[in-house]
């Protein structure tokens, strides 16, 4: 499997900064990152704004881990219930992320360090 040109020991640091991340500064930054997105969002438009796969959000509504509103057999979800997952501990822990998840995590984190 790929897993960049990074060591592990590296791998283990940037996977430790994720989970420094504070939800509330991880709120703030995905408030901002969807604020011109509407208020209710169909399942292709959380797998483009989050960058995982639409079968992969799919599975989060499956567990229960984000909330959806389905209307005639079609799954939506609210901008507050996503950005209420995106910035939780469960999401930014993931350990197989997309590369947009990254860098997300890492704008965050340059925005904390600016503070």
């Amino acid at each position: 499997m790929y897993k960049g040109n990074l060591t592990r020991s590296e791998r283990k640091e940037r996977t430790r900064q994720y989970y420094s991340i504070d939800a509330d500064v991880a709120k703030r930054y995905y408030e901002s990152l969807l604020k011109e997105e509407p208020d209710v969002l169909a399942m292709s438009d959380v797998a483009r704004v989050s960058g995982y796969n639409p079968k992969v959000v799919h599975r989060w509504t499956l567990s229960g881990d984000l909330s959806c509103i389905e209307i005639k057999r079609r799954k939506y979800v609210t901008k507050n219930d996503l950005i209420r997952y995106m910035s939780s501990q469960r999401h930014i822990g993931k350990i197989k992320k997309p590369e947009k998840h990254r860098q997300q995590l890492s704008e965050i984190l340059k925005g904390v360090d600016a503070i």
